[in-house]
This record gives C-alpha cells, sequence and structure tokens, in this order.
C-alpha cells in the first residue's frame, strides 16, 4: 500500500497539493485514499506534478540547489533505504545560484555514504537557505553517534565505526572520512555541526555564509 505522503516528494506536498487534490477528484480519488487500486494513478499524477513543477519560477529558483543534492545521491540509486532531498527556504529570500565545487560534492557524498550504512531504512538529506546562509543537512535513522565520539568527530583517526559494529557494510573504519569530509567542506567556508536526533539516528549540518558558494552575478 502507498500512501500520498510516501509518493510524493516533500518540496512537492506543498506546492501541489490544491493542483493533487482537484486532480484526484476528477479521477474519484480521494486524497486520503491510500488502496493499492490507485497506486497507478497517483504516481502518474505525481510524475505530472513533478514535471511541472520544474517550468514553476519555484522550479527555477531552485533548481541550482536541487541538482547539487541530485548530484550527490546519484551514486545511491540502488541504495537499501529510501532516500530523500528537500530544499527548504525562507520565504523572502532568493535561492542561491550555487556554484559547482567538486570538494564540496566529494565531501557530501562522504557523509551521505555514511547515512546510508548505518539507517535502518531511510536517509532525508535537506537544503535550507535564508539571506544569509546555507546549509545542508544528512539525517538518518539508524543508532546515532555513540556519546562518547560525538565531540571529537573530524579529528584525525576518530570513527563513527570503531569495528564496524551497527552498520550495513560491517566496515571498520579509521576515522579518515570524516576528517576529510570535514577538511574539505571548511577549506571552503563552511562549519560542521555533528549530533543526535530524537528519538534517534545521527545528524550532520554543514553550513556556509551565503557569499561563500554562490556563483558570482554574470555582468
Amino acid at each position: 500500500t502507498l500512501s500520498l505522503h510516501d509518493a510524493l516528494p516533500i518540496y512537492l506536498r506543498e506546492y501541489f497539493h490544491g493542483y493533487l487534490h482537484d486532480a484526484l477528484a476528477h479521477c474519484n480519488v480521494s486524497v486520503e485514499d491510500q488502496t493499492e487500486q490507485y497506486v497507478g494513478k497517483l504516481l502518474t499524477l505525481f510524475a505530472r506534478s513533478e514535471q511541472l513543477f520544474e517550468h514553476t519560477s519555484e522550479g527555477v529558483r531552485l533548481k541550482p540547489l536541487v541538482q547539487m543534492l541530485n548530484e550527490v545521491l546519484d551514486p545511491y540509486a540502488g541504495a537499501p533505504v529510501r532516500l530523500e532531498a528537500v530544499v527548504v527556504g525562507a520565504t523572502a529570500a532568493d535561492a542561491p545560484d550555487i556554484r559547482r565545487m567538486p570538494e564540496v560534492l566529494r565531501a557530501m557524498t562522504s557523509l551521505v555514504d555514511n547515512a546510508v550504512d548505518f539507517a535502518a531504512s531511510e536517509v532525508l538529506i535537506t537544503a535550507r537557505f535564508d539571506d544569509q546562509a546555507v546549509s545542508v543537512e544528512v539525517r538518518d535513522d539508524g543508532p546515532g553517534f555513540a556519546p562518547d565520539i560525538l565531540g571529537k568527530l573530524g579529528q584525525p583517526y576518530v570513527t563513527s565505526r570503531p569495528s564496524g559494529e551497527n552498520s550495513r557494510s560491517h566496515h571498520s573504519g579509521m576515522g579518515l572520512g570524516f576528517f576529510i569530509a570535514k577538511t574539505l567542506l571548511e577549506r571552503t567556508g563552511a562549519r560542521m555541526e555533528f549530533r543526535n536526533a530524537k528519538p534517534g539516528g545521527a545528524v550532520i549540518v554543514v553550513r556556509w555564509p551565503r557569499e561563500k558558494v554562490e556563483a558570482p552575478p554574470i555582468r
């Protein structure tokens, strides 16, 4: 059984809820209907909604951030967990035109790789922006970081997987993945935060001042 909540990407729910409600009504399907009989119709409507979104002013406005997240997630298309990318912006803020920086993509891919390895069922990547800053949060629903290393993550030879326990790959790390990612991101002007979520799971937040990641205006 597929619900509307599960099938529709978060960033589309807000903008197309009214459209979907009307469209589903024409198909004699209520928004709340989650029966398997209508899954095909729902997915078709969602695909049309996503295509429409790309051509709205909001879709164009968010395109650089969406492209960055998609590039980070592309290697995990066949991952055994659910991955979702979301872009959230302050109402009055213009979306930043993000420069493509290979070091950022490499570092963010490393963080997502760790999240996928430890997640129980899903990983959520959320990009946020306002007039002052841009951030990307990687959140999983796994066991979270051990309290004794939480304050040391990002230092060399401090690892979230001392013997691979609780991870999908059972790979025993040396702590260099977070260290390299942190080093690359800090060189671009970012700051990193590691914490545990409630009720569980790990959260990594990478935050930049807008001017550090925005492309210069075209003159």
